[in-house]
Order: structure tokens, then C-alpha cells, then sequence
């Protein structure tokens, strides 16, 4: 639409989630007035050490959605990470 919002930043592009690089952020108060966001996100992008993905994966519906976990889908993390710790795991093995 053709609402104006001020800049404060821009982030590095996001390898894994292309898409990112595209999209505007903006905070709560402004999304409910101009866009009508309801408080309840729809998608969120977690980051975390490649060491961890596992460990967050494992407790991140129930830390979003406490009581409701099975309310929340979590996907496997993307293709490129499992990509890359295939080939890492490929080369510590030669």
C-alpha cells in the first residue's frame, strides 16, 4: 500500500532466508495501526549458532506458545544449513 514508514536501519542479507532482504520490519504498534496486525505473528526466524539448531528446534514451539506447542509448526531448518552440515560432516570424515 502506499504507507510511508521512516528508516532506522538496514540489515546484511540474509543467506538463508532470502526473502528477508526484501521486507520491511516494523515495530508492534505500527503494524497493528497500518496494518492490522492482531499481536500474533505468523512466521518467525530464529537464528542461532549451527552448534544449537537442534537444541532450539527441540524447545521452540513451547517457548513461543506455552501450553499450546502443538498449535505451533516448527520446520526442519533449511535446505542450505542441512546442505552445509553435510559437506562439513563430509569433510571431517576424509
Amino acid at each position: 500500500n502506499d504507507t510511508r514508514v521512516a528508516v532506522v536501519g538496514i540489515l546484511e542479507p540474509v543467506e538463508l532466508v532470502p526473502t528477508l532482504d526484501r521486507v520491511v520490519m516494523v515495530g508492534f504498534p505500527a503494524a497493528t495501526r497500518y496494518f492490522g496486525f492482531d499481536g500474533r505473528p505468523t512466521t518467525i526466524f530464529e537464528r542461532s549458532s549451527d552448534a544449537s539448531v537442534e537444541d532450539v528446534r527441540a524447545v521452540l514451539a513451547r517457548t513461543v506458545s506455552p501450553g499450546n506447542e502443538t498449535g505451533v509448526r516448527v520446520s526442519r531448518p533449511s535446505d542450505a544449513l542441512a546442505a552445509r552440515a553435510a559437506a562439513d560432516k563430509g569433510l571431517t570424515t576424509l
